[in-house]
């Protein structure tokens, strides 16, 4: 998102849910899930808090394809579609 509140592609389209809380700061690149990996723990070293539920941090909308379990849900195709965007 434009606001850096999704870490990853599987997180954007719903693949994964979107965290409420992340970790930002050193910005490892995550290959299976395509964007940043994203520590469980704060590092406060080097990582800052990041909490989405803050008015402007928001990553609720752009539910796109499905909102994650939703109707229209579909895993498999949702992987699918991971694996071809890794090709971009």
């Amino acid at each position: 998102m434009h606001n850096g509140s999704i870490a990853t592609l599987a997180e954007l389209i719903n693949l994964k849910p979107r965290r409420t809380v992340l970790y930002r700061g050193a910005n490892l690149y995550d290959p299976a899930d395509v964007g940043l990996l994203i520590p469980d723990k704060p590092d406060v070293k080097n990582y800052f808090r990041y909490d989405t539920q803050v008015y402007g941090n928001g990553n609720r909308g752009h539910d796109y394809p499905w909102p994650y379990k939703g109707k229209g849900w579909n895993e498999n195709e949702l992987k699918d579609l991971l694996e071809y965007l890794k090709t971009l």
